[in-house]
C-alpha cells in the first residue's frame, strides 16, 4: 500500500508499508517475515534550499556463514543551499541499522559529511566531498575473540568529476 503526493516543484512525499517474505532451502535458515516499507520526502522551503529525508527498509546478502542475510533500516537527511546558479553545498547525515538473521548479532553505522559541486556548463560537475562514519557491532553470533572486530570509523575525503554524456 502506498501513498505520493506532489505539490508543484517545491514538495514532494512518497511512502508505502509493505510485508515482506523470504524462505530459505537451507535448513539452517529461518523464514524471514518482516514489516516492509519506504519514505521519501522532498521540500523546498525557500528558493535556494532543499531537504531531502528518506527511510527505508531492505533485505540483502551477507557473507556470514551463520546468517541467511540481514535486514537494513537506514535513515538519511540532506540540506543544500544553491549559493550560486552552478554552486551547490550540502550537509547530510545519516543511519543504518543492520540485524542480521538466525543470529543475535546487530550492528549500527552513523555518517555525517559536508559537499560542494561546481557544475561546469551543461555536461559536467564536480564534487568536492569530506565525511566520517563510526560502525557499531554487538558482536553476537561472533567468537568471543572477534566481539568488537567489526567496529570500525572511517574519515574520508573525496573529489569527483561527473560527465554526462
Amino acid at each position: 500500500m502506498g501513498i505520493h503526493f506532489k505539490q508543484g516543484d517545491t514538495f514532494d512525499f512518497e511512502a508505502y508499508l509493505g510485508w515482506l517474505g523470504q524462505a530459505y532451502k537451507e535448513p539452517a535458515f529461518s523464514r524471514l517475515s518482516a514489516v516492509d516499507f519506504a519514505l521519501s520526502l522532498y521540500w523546498q522551503p525557500r528558493e535556494k534550499w532543499q531537504l531531502s529525508l528518506s527511510s527505508d527498509r531492505t533485505l540483502n546478502e551477507t557473507t556470514l556463514s551463520d546468517s541467511s542475510g540481514y535486514l537494513e533500516t537506514a535513515l538519511d537527511l540532506d540540506i543544500s543551499y544553491q549559493l550560486t546558479s552552478n554552486i551547490h553545498l550540502t550537509l547530510f547525515s545519516g543511519l543504518a541499522l543492520f540485524d542480521y538473521l538466525d543470529t543475535t548479532r546487530k550492528d549500527k553505522t552513523n555518517l555525517a559529511g559536508v559537499a560542494a559541486s561546481y557544475q561546469i556548463g551543461k555536461f559536467a560537475s564536480l564534487r568536492a566531498q569530506a565525511d566520517w562514519s563510526k560502525n557499531r557491532t554487538d558482536g553476537g553470533g561472533s567468537p568471543l575473540d572477534e566481539v568488537g572486530s567489526n567496529d570500525y570509523t572511517m574519515k574520508r575525503i573525496l573529489l569527483s568529476l561527473d560527465i554526462i554524456l
